[in-house]
């Protein structure tokens, strides 16, 4: 989990300092922001302020917060025209964050928030969920504009803006938990992505099948489905500007093993369109499952390795009659450290962690064996950089029976 955090985290841009700023508890002393790059604020909101513009709501409101408790008011304004999304991460992922945020009207604002002749446009009010590290915001991959208290999506739809647009974002620490928080501010527009999904052996196209843009630590941007010419064509979100991104790409049907790939672009770079095979899913058929790899000398998956492990939740999910080995392996045999007896141990540690990954959600552990080759089957036998050091720390996954 903490080591999921630090990843997220480093993905984040920085460029900005931890901010000593005293949080503001009141709308008319709203802290004023660049709605770009990353804050890092070492303290909370623990107060809530002198004057509570928002109170008296009710418990299953999904527009506002019953009230405020902890809270801290920013003013920011949109930096570019197209689509804002900003992201809140606690340091402590036991705090419970909900935020409103209302587009700025004119200098009797603040009163009308609190009379309610101004309503907010977005919301989140959602329980956090430490399994993803407790985050709220808004994401281009969302389609609810309000999420009311309760377990439900802790994102939050992006909002179109244009440049100038004025807004007022107010956080609640609804538990008032002691922690530093992160507060993050992204621009994205959107691409075409299109392209075909056939079976591997035949050729035929296939129906239905999934296609999921996601950011690289997991974050779903956009989905969409296969024609019966098993053709898809859908736009999908990239953030603003010229450098190019790593996206995944996946695609995953019923009967089939899922495919995933990294597809780098920009906003104006051109994608070709994109042609997939899927393999039919049969006995004795194997896959290597290249983005769930792991730390050296260690059983602890890399945090990029968690949509990963979704898509394998997913596929065990939709096919109740697969029946998996799991197979692990190391990156050399560890001279000096116990060698093969201690390589041996580790790739079985590898395949026991995804196997009681599964099983802890509600995957019958009959359906699935796990298995360590040491490093006996190595994809880089000398490995020559750390990315194919990487990718002899993984897993494989051959099915049993279908």
């Amino acid at each position: 989990m903490r080591l999921l955090y630090l990843f997220l985290l480093a993905t984040l841009n920085f460029g900005l300092s931890a901010q000593n700023v005293d949080l503001k508890g009141d709308c008319h002393d709203a802290v004023e922001i660049a709605a770009k790059g990353s804050y890092k604020f070492e303290t909370t909101p623990c107060w809530p302020g002198k004057v509570l513009e928002i109170s008296g709501n009710s418990s299953n409101s999904s527009m506002y917060f019953e009230e405020e408790t902890h809270s801290a008011w920013f003013r920011f304004e949109a930096l570019v025209d197209d689509y804002l999304t900003f992201k809140i991460y606690p340091t402590d992922t036991d705090a419970d964050f909900d935020f409103m945020l209302f587009e700025y009207t004119d200098e009797d604002f603040c009163a009308d928030v609190q009379d309610k002749s101004v309503k907010p446009i977005r919301s989140n009010i959602s329980r956090n969920d430490p399994e993803f590290l407790s985050v709220t915001g808004l994401s281009m991959g969302a389609s609810e504009k309000f999420v009311r208290s309760g377990p439900g999506n802790p994102y939050s739809q992006a909002i179109k803006t244009e440049k100038g647009d004025c807004y007022f974002l107010v956080l609640n620490n609804v538990q008032g938990t002691e922690t530093g928080f992160n507060l993050s501010f992204n621009y994205y527009t959107t691409k075409t992505v299109s392209g075909v999904v056939k079976d591997e052996e035949t050729g035929k196209a296939i129906e239905n099948a999934t296609v999921t843009w996601e950011e690289k630590h997991g974050e779903v941007l956009a989905e969409s489905t296969t024609d019966a010419e098993g053709e898809y064509s859908f736009e999908a979100p990239v953030q603003k500007g010229n450098r190019m991104r790593d996206y995944v790409f996946s695609v995953d049907g019923k009967k089939y093993l899922f495919n995933e790939e990294v597809v780098t672009t920009s906003e104006n770079h051109k994608l070709e369109p994109l042609i997939t095979l899927l393999p039919r899913l049969r006995a004795g058929l194997k896959m290597t499952l290249r983005n769930i790899n792991f730390y050296g000398g260690i059983a602890t998956p890399l945090p990029s390795s968690r949509p990963s492990f979704g898509r394998l939740l997913k596929l065990m999910r939709k096919n109740p009659s697969l029946e998996i080995l799991i197979e692990g392996h190391t990156n050399g045999c560890y001279r000096g450290i116990g060698g093969i007896e201690h390589s041996q141990n580790l790739s079985e540690n590898r395949a026991n962690r995804v196997k009681q990954f599964l099983v802890k959600r509600g995957v019958s552990e009959e359906r699935m064996k796990a298995e360590g080759f040491n490093c006996s089957q190595m994809l880089y036998p000398d490995p020559k950089t750390p990315m194919e050091q990487q990718l002899n720390r993984r897993v494989e996954l051959r099915v049993i029976s279908y």
